[in-house]
């Protein structure tokens, strides 16, 4: 089976160490550390180690049996996966050390015990189980080393030293019928208590619509990784594949981060990452629930004006987004017309901005008068080196930023909210059928940027909202009646009688007479 051996250093900004065997200052000469490991039938291995120390969290890489570590004086704690190649076993490995003087130790796999975690019902001949076991040092990932494996093939060496955290998980899946079962534990030690057993019944159920037409990836990867300590890396493949798609997941109720990555063959032949969406859902015992991953309609959100400080600024990168995406996530590859207009209504700056490799997706413009001003971003989804597909939803977003500035006030969020266009009632292929309606709701977008970027943000209400759809490309448009129903809007759509997209524009007017403007072009299909 495959090893993992990863080692992650979150929040410091570390030099590279050199592995010092004879030389350096007289005072690091005197400490060293050396490391004897062995594998289950007893025979020296290498074995790739990392040694941390757990006052500093600096990390030195090197290998059992073959390293010499000169080290400062200190606590160390080392960490390393032992592989046994006669029955294809990993067996965890940790300890910590006074390193003091010449310093040896030993890392022997035939002190491994089991790993066993098992469900009170078996889900059945069809799914497989693994195995995920990892141990990382202090209160953040750092060494983290971890191994997967199959039942029986992973063992764990216990050790209780409070400088070391563990995480495990197991899942069963049925790869035939896209279902999972997964569990997962952890502990601020590497406990001797290795056998775990989970109810069956106690298990929450998560089943993930994955749609297909939003997005331009051909296939997606859908991971979920449970919280604490040491869990962060030990994310579980739950679906991998074309879109669209259903995956059912029995999960332990707690917290999870779902992650969605999906790709796309590019002209050269090569499949590469092209977009993201992380996501934090939180389950609860016996109990169901479902979420749609990938969904209509992709346009502008998160993302509002800067205004104020003599400037007008705005970032192009979230023109698609994924109205089920929170603070992260979405494609990202895009090209952008950005043009602000001044109180007399004369171009002030039009520049191309995207996101695309090096690109730059920032605008920004100098203003000297107070008044209304109008910042239009017309984006188009912009990858040269890939064939968008012919289904391609969400082709173009347009939005419109009428704002009422004070030019040379301190710099703020300015006070607008983006409607957000959610068709709801939709297929797995982002589609409606023929002659059917379609309820839209145009949820406020207004989220606080956070205090790093500097920027005032005040309290705004929206006031009414109008959406138009159109079956034509854009040529016409069609009101939809709007009502209110709780913190949003709704509108219903009559979908053409024939095959075809639905594009939509919406307008979100606040209470201060400030208001935005987004179209998004075939939001939707028609099929």
């Amino acid at each position: 089976m495959r090893r993992i051996y990863k080692s992650v250093v979150a929040g410091l900004a570390l030099l590279p160490v050199a592995l010092l065997t004879t030389t350096g200052s007289a005072a690091a000469a005197t400490n060293s550390l050396t490391v004897a490991t062995y594998d289950r039938t007893g025979a020296k291995v290498s074995a790739a180690l990392t040694v941390v120390n757990v006052s500093t969290y600096q990390e030195y890489k090197g290998t059992g049996n073959k390293t010499r570590w000169v080290l400062p004086k200190g606590t160390y704690a080392i960490v390393g996966d032992i592989w046994t190649s006669r029955d294809h076993s990993d067996t965890l490995s940790a300890r910590t050390v006074i390193v003091s003087g010449t310093t040896k130790t030993t890392l022997d796999a035939r002190w491994g015990k089991p790993l066993t975690v098992n469900l009170d019902k078996a889900p059945g001949p069809a799914f497989n189980q693994t195995l995920n076991a990892f141990i990382c040092v202090g209160p953040d990932t750092f060494g983290q080393t971890g191994a997967w494996n199959s039942p029986g093939k992973l063992y764990v060496i216990p050790h209780n030293s409070k400088y070391l955290r563990f995480a495990y998980s197991s899942d069963w899946q049925d790869a035939l019928h896209n279902e999972s079962y997964v569990v997962a534990g952890s502990a601020t030690t590497v406990p001797t208590t290795l056998t775990h057993t989970f109810h069956t019944a106690s298990l929450a159920t998560l089943t993930n619509y994955i749609r297909a037409g939003a997005s331009a990836g051909d296939s997606v990867d859908l991971r979920m990784t449970a919280s604490g300590a040491c869990q962060n890396g030990n994310s579980i493949s739950m679906y991998g594949g074309e879109m669209p798609a259903v995956a059912k997941v029995h999960a332990l109720a707690g917290t999870w981060t779902v992650d969605t990555d999906w790709s796309a063959a590019q002209k050269n032949g090569d499949q590469a990452f092209i977009g993201f969406l992380p996501r934090t859902v939180k389950l609860a015992a016996g109990k169901s629930s479902a979420q749609a991953l990938l969904s209509s309609a992709w346009g502008p959100a998160r993302e509002l004006p800067a205004v104020g400080g003599g400037t007008i600024s705005f970032g192009t990168s979230s023109m698609f987004t994924d109205p089920s995406a929170g603070t992260w996530g979405g494609e990202g590859s895009e090209r952008s017309l950005v043009t602000l207009y001044g109180p007399d209504n004369k171009v002030i700056r039009a520049l191309w901005r995207t996101d695309w490799r090096d690109g730059d997706p920032w605008f920004s413009a100098n203003v000297k008068k107070n008044g209304w001003y109008t910042l239009k971003v017309n984006a188009q989804r912009y990858r040269p080196d890939q064939t968008y597909p012919a289904t391609l939803l969400s082709t173009r977003a347009d939005v419109i930023f009428r704002m009422n500035v004070t030019a040379k006030a301190p710099a703020r969020t300015a006070d607008v909210i983006i409607p957000q266009l959610i068709p709801l009632g939709l297929s797995l292929t982002n589609s409606a059928k023929p002659g059917t309606k379609t309820t839209v709701q145009i949820r406020p977008d207004r989220r606080y940027p956070g205090p790093g970027n500097g920027l005032r943000f005040g309290s705004v209400t929206g006031k009414s909202a109008t959406l138009l759809s159109s079956s034509d490309g854009g040529k016409t448009w069609h009101p939809a009646a709007v009502r209110k129903v709780g913190s949003s809007w709704q509108a219903v759509v009559t979908n053409p009688g024939q095959a075809g997209y639905v594009s939509l524009r919406a307008r979100l007017l606040a209470t201060n007479g400030q208001w935005v403007e987004v179209t998004i072009q075939r939001a939707y299909r028609v099929s």
